[in-house]
């Protein structure tokens, strides 16, 4: 984890660097009436390649290093639903368990920009409205559509650092537009999928438990204030209008509050007891390749149901202060802690809720990560840039790697949702 917040930080550090460095060029030599600032030299250009071909390398090991945590965290649904008084069998339906796994997939790689609207408008300022005529080694700076290319006619050659600043600055200013728009308009008059996904987990009556590193993670609770969810449509309604009305009690774990989403700090015997509790999966896991055989089905199936079965016994105890020697206590973090993005108290005995209105759970997802997937879309389109001078190329291989990315997050966070909430990845679309 060192090594890998080192990478990031360097890689920003980096960015800033080269970024900064061609802006200031583009304005000193494209700014100026005489000639007095003039374009880097060979020396320089290759310090400007290393710092630019470091940053790359270290963002993209990020990247990958953040799909292969998100996609190794532990998760798991908690579901309150409790059986009905006349019901012989004791039985709860599993369908709203697989409801909000599912839409927990789907809002894995969710983001705050659109890329192909983000690439679209790249190539309409650079190509079809000629800001990349603002590239060329002279001092005009107007914006022209087309270059002609009469023979007596002077056309200067493109400057690669010129060309990285424009399509820079470029990429980040559409990329700005477009995150104020979503956070400042669609977000709150549209469609928000992460404050959805919070409300649609108290709908029905299901947690997330989520520990994205050995004592750290996050929590959402989905408790349903009515005590229960699995029912008609009718009464569904019914439920949701008295909630409409103030006539029910707060969404929150604590009494009277609404806060759903908390930071959670957990000290090494929970960590122990809940590890325990998915030790019988990991060793079938691994028997069958040691021996070289196949477990059955039905014993493989059984042996989930039962690690289902008591890790949600054992969630709801610990949330419920049921278990002596493993509890909570719930706080806000002080004005330090949030401004470090951190937290100073050591979860020895207690586990420690944060409250976070903000929530933070999204940072493992692609939505909370944006600024690394930002700077790295950046790197990767001035790059490709850099060595093939063709803007619709680099947006066509950003796009493309994109999507692989993408495709790896979905693919590998389908596969460990499944392991870890013990749901079967055929219920997972």
């Amino acid at each position: 984890m060192f090594i890998f917040y080192s990478m990031s930080n360097l890689a920003n550090v980096f960015f800033i660097v080269v970024f900064g460095f061609s802006a200031v060029t583009l304005i000193f030599y494209k700014g100026q009436a005489t000639v007095t600032y003039l374009l880097p030299d060979p020396t320089v250009n290759f310090l400007f390649l290393l710092f630019f071909a470091m940053a790359f390398a270290f963002k993209l090991v990020q990247i990958l290093a953040m799909i292969f945590i998100q996609s190794s965290m532990d998760i798991f649904l908690v579901d309150w639903e409790r059986p009905r008084v006349n019901d012989s069998d004791g039985k709860v339906s599993i369908w709203r368990t697989y409801f909000i796994a599912n839409e927990w997939n789907e809002i894995q790689t969710c983001r705050k920009l659109s890329v192909p609207l983000q690439l679209f408008l790249v190539v309409l300022f650079l190509e079809v409205i000629g800001f990349k005529s603002l590239a060329l080694e002279n001092s005009n700076t107007a914006v022209n559509t087309v270059v002609t290319s009469s023979s007596d006619l002077y056309i200067p050659p493109y400057n690669s650092i010129l060309r990285f600043a424009i399509a820079s600055l470029v990429y980040l200013g559409i990329a700005i537009v477009q995150i104020l728009y979503n956070i400042a308009i669609h977000e709150r008059f549209i469609h928000d999928k992460i404050r959805e996904f919070v409300d649609l987990c108290s709908v029905s009556n299901v947690s997330v438990f989520i520990l994205a590193q050995q004592h750290y993670g996050y929590y959402i609770h989905g408790r349903s204030v009515h005590g229960k969810s699995d029912t008609d449509m009718m009464e569904m309604n019914d439920m949701l209008q008295r909630e409409e009305e103030n006539l029910t009690s707060s969404r929150g774990l604590e009494p009277s509050t609404d806060n759903q989403t908390y930071e959670i700090a957990i000290p090494l015997r929970f960590r122990s007891q809940f590890d325990k509790i998915y030790q019988p999966l990991e060793l079938m896991r691994n028997q069958p390749a040691a021996r070289g055989g196949n477990t059955p089905g039905e014993s493989k199936t059984s042996e989930n149901a039962r690690a289902y079965t008591t890790m949600r016994n054992f969630l709801t105890a610990f949330l419920d202060h049921s278990l002596k020697d493993l509890d909570y206590t719930i706080k806000d973090k002080m004005f330090l802690e949030n401004l470090m993005d951190t937290e100073f108290r050591e979860p020895i005995d207690l586990s420690y809720f944060y409250n976070d209105p903000g929530n933070s759970f999204a940072n493992v997802l692609f939505y909370g990560n944006e600024f690394a997937i930002l700077i790295f879309e950046v790197l990767l389109f001035t790059l490709i840039d850099y060595t093939q001078q063709n803007y619709v190329l680099a947006a066509v291989i950003t796009y493309i790697c994109g999507q692989v990315l993408v495709f790896l997050r979905e693919h590998l966070g389908r596969q460990n949702l499944a392991t870890k909430t013990l749901v079967d990845k055929r219920f997972l679309v």
